[in-house]
């Protein structure tokens, strides 16, 4: 048997920015299920000084935690 059709497939939502001049942040939810939050839910953020690492840090992590991928939403005024 092979795996389900109407199996869900789960994206992390995730936002790069720059918070210092060459120091970047990728935040992301703090609970593994984005599309129905509850209320423990909080941001977590991974920092570095390469955009790149950090994306790739942030995209590591979270197929590690299961997700299909990571979604990079735009920070307006970015």
């Amino acid at each position: 048997m092979g795996v389900s059709d109407d199996k869900r497939r789960v994206t992390l939502k995730a936002r790069l920015r720059e918070v210092e001049p060459g120091v970047f942040s990728a935040e992301y939810p703090g609970e593994m299920n984005s599309d129905d939050p509850g209320p423990e839910t909080f941001p977590h953020a991974h920092i570095g000084t390469d955009p790149s690492g950090v994306k790739a840090w942030v995209e590591e992590m979270a197929s590690g935690l299961g997700y299909d991928g990571v979604v990079w939403e735009s920070v307006e005024g970015q």
